[in-house]
């Protein structure tokens, strides 16, 4: 599969986080990839945890965000890269009885 980048989208200010006294800390970041050989336009959604300081602009908070996706996508592709099917699927069922 070929696959090539189509959008980076962050949220406006109106759509940061507001369960928290610190809107900035999370900040979602959505990369959206096109499959080439079809019409199908494949969203990867991340939420991130940012630090940043009263001062920081707009662009340094998305610059931060940008580099925690990036963080979690090659960990996320190191991990799949050496799993198959049944092992993530175990894996998921234990992360599950954790939760519960």
């Amino acid at each position: 599969m070929a696959v090539e980048f189509y959008s980076l989208v962050f949220p406006t200010i109106g759509e940061m986080y507001t369960d928290t006294a610190n809107p900035f800390a999370r900040v979602k970041v959505r990369l959206y990839f096109r499959n080439i050989d079809s019409d199908i336009y494949t969203p990867i959604e991340i939420d991130t945890k940012i630090t940043y300081c009263p001062n920081s602009t707009i662009a340094e908070i998305y610059d931060s965000a940008l580099t925690e996706v990036k963080t979690v996508v090659a960990a996320a592709h190191d991990l799949l890269a050496g799993c198959s099917l049944g092992q993530l699927q175990a894996l998921s069922a234990e992360r599950m009885q954790q939760l519960g």
